[in-house]
């Protein structure tokens, strides 16, 4: 599941945790250029590791909105699949590396892995797989 833990990250005032297992990078003041018909879950696009990477706001994707509600000026440099993307967010906070439970039965998360317990904070952690599917069907019905 997420052998070597998660990363905690802050997206519009939400906890979530990152597998490091596709976390590559965290960067602060990057500069992100807008790119017109990229779509609505795209922010633009940044250079990091000699390469432009689109830059995808955390909590647009997971809450599926196109209302970005906080700062989101870090970014974490992820590989899926093959590709290079990279999740803005509010802040990283920490590596953790601790049990990751199962979703509650009940809860509306598709794209968790599982949950932790950060003293009394529940923590979903990301399915980043998940994640990229969405993001392909999204581009693939808009057609970019």
């Amino acid at each position: 599941m997420t052998a070597r833990g998660y990363l905690l990250v802050r997206a519009g005032a939400r906890p979530y945790g990152l597998p490091l297992d596709h976390v590559i990078e965290v960067a602060d003041e990057v500069s992100v250029s807008a790119v017109p018909g990229l779509g609505p879950a795209v922010r633009g696009v940044a250079r990091l590791r000699e390469r432009l990477v689109p830059v995808i706001p955390l909590d647009r994707v997971l809450r599926e909105t196109t209302t970005l509600t906080g700062d989101a000026s870090t970014l974490i440099l992820t590989r899926l699949g093959g590709r290079w993307i990279a999740f803005a967010v509010d802040d990283a906070e920490d590596v953790v590396r601790e049990p990751v439970l199962p979703v509650p039965s009940g809860a509306s998360m598709p794209w968790a892995l599982g949950i932790s317990d950060r003293g009394g904070e529940l923590v979903p952690v990301v399915d980043l797989a998940r994640v990229e599917e969405r993001l392909t069907r999204t581009s693939e019905r808009e057609g970019v």
